[in-house]
């Protein structure tokens, strides 16, 4: 179960270009009043914005304590949600990550900003010990992102997916103590990882869409 900091909607976690923030019904492309130009459905086979209800659901889950799900939105105001991070309870004390992102953004260092934010957070509120994540087999570049972010590769397995069973994927993980040591990449010369902090303000279903 997450802390009650992170199971209200003022919780977010900034990075050098980005928001990470709970979803809003607005960022539903099913939402009243339709929001225009936005597209109705996924987008390739990237991050495809949520219908109204999934968004729903998403706050539940946090609400609950029982996942965190996400919105990757850029600092610029009237630029559009970008990607979604979800933020599950594993085995062993872990937790496990899936993210998407737009296709028409990757190559842009992104997710990896992104991701080393919330692993920084994680860590440092003690979230977890370690966090896991499987990628598909296919999608190369989630597993750049997620070796970017110091994590290791443990094989291959399967994992469910949504109208398909299961499919192949890679399984990565990366522990609380190589988190720690790769901090010090910075006496190196190297920039240290997830250099960013959570923001507050006063006061399970990443399947969908």
């Amino acid at each position: 179960m997450f802390p009650d900091i992170i199971r209200d909607e003022v919780f977010r976690i900034e990075s050098r270009r980005l928001w990470l923030r709970w979803p809003q019904m607005a960022d539903a492309f099913d939402a009243d009043p339709p929001m225009t130009g936005r597209p109705a459905g996924p987008v390739g086979e990237g991050y495809g914005l949520p219908a109204a209800a999934c968004i729903a659901a998403w706050r539940a889950d946090a609400e609950r304590g029982s996942a965190l799900h996400l919105m990757l939105e850029e600092k610029a105001e009237g630029r559009p949600v970008l990607g979604i991070i979800h933020l599950t309870a594993a085995r062993d004390g872990a937790m496990a990550i899936d993210f998407r992102l737009a296709p028409n953004r990757r190559g842009e260092g992104l997710m990896t900003e992104a991701l080393q934010a919330l692993i920084h957070t994680a860590f440092l509120m003690q979230l977890a010990s370690a966090v896991s994540a499987a990628p598909a087999a296919a999608d190369q570049k989630g597993r750049d992102v997620l070796e970017r972010c110091g994590f290791t590769y443990l094989g291959s397995g399967m994992r469910p997916a949504p109208g398909a069973g299961l499919a192949a994927c890679d399984n990565f993980r990366l522990d609380r103590r190589t988190w720690v040591s790769l901090q010090g990449w910075g006496l190196s010369g190297r920039p240290p990882l997830g250099p960013v902090a959570p923001v507050a303000g006063p006061g399970t279903s990443p399947a969908c869409p």
